[in-house]
């Protein structure tokens, strides 16, 4: 199986590679922008400084895309080597509260200790950025960025 790290590093460059969508259909409960009769979902940003709402798995949850999630089953298990089915492919993002959420984000250490500080992300974390967390923005710098800008308001 693969690591957090590889996983995320993944997520994030297929949602650069245009994997995930900049606009996505809002379902009931999303918090939903409105501009000139478009709606947008808000940007969702993981604890760890990744952007869930770019994610193909929130994507293919939030617009309830089978295409995508077969898809993306089938890209993950090919560069991850795991047995990744479609149905697995389930995710309302880190931050929510909701079952759904793929299995390395459930899993994800980072997310379990934020939720036990009660901090948004981890770039409120008074030990920010702690060893683990330090060696993972090491090797996904578009998430470390998104962390300091959160920190810098």
């Amino acid at each position: 199986m693969t690591t957090r790290k590889e996983f995320c590093r993944c997520c994030l460059a297929m949602a650069l590679a245009g994997l995930g969508a900049p606009r996505l259909l809002a379902k009931k409960g999303d918090e939903v922008k409105r501009e000139e009769g478009k709606e947008e979902m808000k940007k969702i940003i993981g604890y760890c400084g990744i952007t869930c709402s770019g994610c193909p798995a929130y994507i293919a949850t939030q617009r309830d895309d089978d295409a995508l999630r077969a898809r993306t089953a089938q890209e993950w298990s090919a560069m991850f080597h795991a047995d990744i089915k479609p149905g697995d492919i389930q995710c309302d993002g880190c931050p929510g509260n909701g079952p759904r959420l793929f299995a390395h984000c459930l899993e994800c250490e980072f997310r379990t200790c934020a939720r036990e500080k009660k901090v948004p992300t981890c770039a409120a974390c008074p030990e920010y950025p702690c060893r683990k967390l330090d060696e993972f923005l090491a090797q996904v710098p578009e998430a470390r960025a998104t962390l300091e800008a959160l920190r810098a308001q």
